[in-house]
């Protein structure tokens, strides 16, 4: 939040958010300094705070669904019943993931690992690279958060 808290006071003379859309704005990214950036991008350009969160929400679900579909067709598409049986799991691990981080807010990654995805990290770090997941800065630990769907 500090971090957060930071890039919005530099930025106050700029967008002069009011206490409560400086929240939804805070809510809306998690720890996702990207989706900060697009959404005081779309404010500067003349959208309302409220407008630039719902865009990058849709987006955030948009990107979910996306996924899901994609993991869905690889199961489908799967070669053989040891291919299709791993495509399960992956896609059982993402529902597991969402479902997990909808609960906690944000987990360490250790965690994460432990009780989802075992040997399967790069399945963290390709969620990570699609937007699915992003870290947030809460330790010293590396914790992550779902976007917010």
């Amino acid at each position: 939040d500090s971090i957060l808290d930071s890039i919005l006071d530099k930025q106050e003379g700029t967008f002069n958010l009011s206490t409560e859309e400086r929240a939804t704005v805070k809510h809306a990214v998690g720890g996702n300094m990207t989706d900060l950036s697009l959404i005081l991008h779309s404010v500067q350009q003349g959208a309302s705070v409220a407008q630039a969160v719902e865009q990058r929400l849709a987006d955030g679900r948009s990107r979910v669904e996306g996924k899901l579909l994609k993991e869905g067709q690889a199961m489908a598409d799967a070669d053989g019943s040891t291919n299709r049986a791993n495509a399960a799991r992956k896609l059982t691990r993402l529902w597991a993931c969402m479902q997990i981080v909808c609960e906690r807010g944000t987990l360490p990654r250790a965690e994460l690992l432990r009780h989802v995805f075992g040997t399967h990290s790069d399945e963290i770090d390709e969620y990570v690279k699609s937007g699915i997941l992003s870290y947030s800065n809460n330790s010293s630990s590396q914790f992550l958060s779902l976007i917010h769907i």
